[in-house]
């Protein structure tokens, strides 16, 4: 679980920012970077021991092939561009081993009268956004020979720990001058670090609180479905929109964690969301979502596939490659390319619309937006094909309402005990007498309101509210740290002493579970 074990939040992640701070307050850069580079693999390899040494030989393999680059003479483009391709290839083979071998081996063997192999070995940690981030690396200092940087500033570009396991996927020009504006005096690191801090409590809160519960409404259901078991349109809904919700909260917490962590340094990562689920059209969603991973799409696929420079036909082509090969990054499974196609098909449709020059109310294309978005991500959740006919069988009505185990106990959960965690809480209204006769029934109210099922609803309706109203968390963050006003105010304390705390009490009553994009 990384960012959110005590080990590392109490001990590992302090001790990491102090002597930082110090040897940066000492005027000591090299030795701070020094340090923050070496602390940055030991973590990668606390977490991930195995994969140690190819993240080792990926970093001095890619920094000698961008210094290669980079010494070639404009006038010999050719030459340039032969190893800008071997280093683009080196990256891909690395990844499709570790990543896809199996899958694309599953295709093959069915051809040749073999059986298939369904158990494939983990791939190294954060695997994908290490791919994607040298890549960028060598296409950047391909198009910008003067840019000179010294193996130091590579290392912690690549291994900085907040983002190396799932981004933001940073760009040179983003970081380099960050690593350079370190060398300046620090006057007071108060701002940076109550910022820091501000941002990690936001993104904490929504991985516990909301993120976490939301994924033990949702996983039952696709557990389900995983199983073979049919279920009903409510039940099914329910598992997606639970999905869609718990998604969101969990990847944006984490980068929230990741920019908070980074701050506390003085390095701004850039944003990676923008409160996506209050798009009006794919278009704008894809905008808004992840935005790193769809900036990365349109400028190393989509673009130099043509863009829309080469006719309709060919733009629309270019937008389901484009998202195909999107959903294939998320993992191997055949589940990730219809994602991907459902997606492209999207973008192609919302391109065309626009041809038409007919203009929607808002709150259509809103809704129209965040339904395309839910079925789609119900692809993404399923781990078979079968699984995904099954879920879209129930999302359209055919297998009906409710499954019969679903009709037999939502009633009793509605009027049973409350939840566990909320038994004494409840007992305190029993004794004082609060209670609804109703000829020779007694029913507590309180019992009602502290459901199972009553608390599901207020999960929804919160997540809800902050996902389609929302301020995002840079918009907010920005409207608190106004120019000459101090950081640590009563109010803001309070805040963030409040996420904390709600936090903490998550923690304790629901496991926190992994981080999902972990496994991308």
């Amino acid at each position: 679980m990384f960012f959110i074990s005590g080990d590392f939040l109490f001990v590992v992640y302090p001790v990491i920012l102090i002597v930082f701070l110090v040897l940066q307050k000492s005027s000591l850069r090299s030795l701070a970077l020094g340090w923050l580079a070496l602390s940055s693999v030991l973590l990668y390899a606390w977490w991930d021991p195995a994969s140690a040494p190819l993240l080792l030989v990926s970093l001095v393999g890619n920094y000698w092939l961008g210094n290669r680059i980079i010494r070639v003479p404009e006038a010999a483009r050719s030459r340039k561009s032969i190893l800008l391709i071997l280093g683009i290839s080196l990256n891909l083979s690395a990844l499709a081993y570790y990543k896809y071998l199996t899958f694309f081996a599953n295709i093959v063997r069915p051809l040749l009268g073999l059986s298939q192999d369904n158990t494939p070995s983990p791939a190294p940690l954060g695997i994908s956004f290490l791919t994607f981030l040298q890549i960028a690396y060598l296409v950047d200092v391909s198009r910008h020979t003067e840019v000179r940087t010294s193996f130091l500033h590579y290392s912690v570009f690549v291994t900085f720990f907040p983002k190396i396991l799932a981004g933001p996927i940073t760009r040179l020009e983003q970081f380099f001058p960050q690593l350079q504006a370190l060398a300046q005096p620090v006057h007071s690191i108060t701002p940076q670090v109550a910022e820091g801090v501000t941002v990690f409590a936001i993104g904490l809160f929504k991985k516990l609180v909301l993120a976490d519960p939301l994924g033990h409404v949702a996983d039952p259901i696709f557990g389900r479905l995983s199983d073979g078991t049919n279920i009903g349109g409510m039940e099914a809904w329910v598992g997606v929109l639970a999905y869609t919700f718990q998604l969101y909260f969990d990847f944006s917490g984490y980068t929230d964690m990741a920019i908070g962590l980074a701050r506390a340094f003085g390095i701004a990562l850039p944003q990676n969301f923008n409160a996506p689920y209050q798009a009006t059209s794919i278009i704008d969603f894809w905008r808004r979502w992840h935005i790193t991973f769809s900036t990365f799409l349109r400028d190393f696929l989509y673009i130099p596939l043509g863009g829309n420079r080469k006719g309709l036909l060919r733009q629309h082509a270019n937008l389901l490659i484009t998202m195909v090969l999107g959903g294939l990054w998320h993992g191997a499974n055949w589940t990730f390319v219809i994602w991907g196609a459902l997606h492209g098909t999207y973008l192609s449709v919302n391109h065309l619309w626009k041809r038409t020059s007919i203009v929607c109310p808002s709150w259509i294309s809103r809704g129209l937006t965040f339904v395309c978005v839910v079925f789609a991500w119900g692809w993404f959740r399923v781990d078979s094909v079968e699984g995904g006919q099954r879920l879209c069988r129930s999302l359209a009505g055919f297998n009906g309402v409710m499954s019969e185990r679903t009709n037999q106990s939502l009633v009793g959960k509605v009027f049973e005990t409350p939840a566990p965690a909320y038994d004494y809480f409840s007992s305190v209204f029993h004794d004082m007498g609060f209670v609804v006769s109703l000829g020779r029934w007694s029913i507590y109210p309180v019992d009602v309101l502290l459901s199972e099922v009553m608390l599901t609803m207020y999960l929804f309706a919160t997540a809800a509210v902050i996902s389609f109203w929302g301020p995002t968390t840079d918009s907010w963050v920005r409207s608190q740290g106004q120019p000459g006003s101090p950081w640590f105010t009563p109010c803001r304390a309070f805040v963030v002493g409040m996420l904390l705390y709600a936090a903490f009490v998550a923690s304790i009553q629901v496991h926190p579970g992994a981080f999902i994009y972990r496994q991308f």
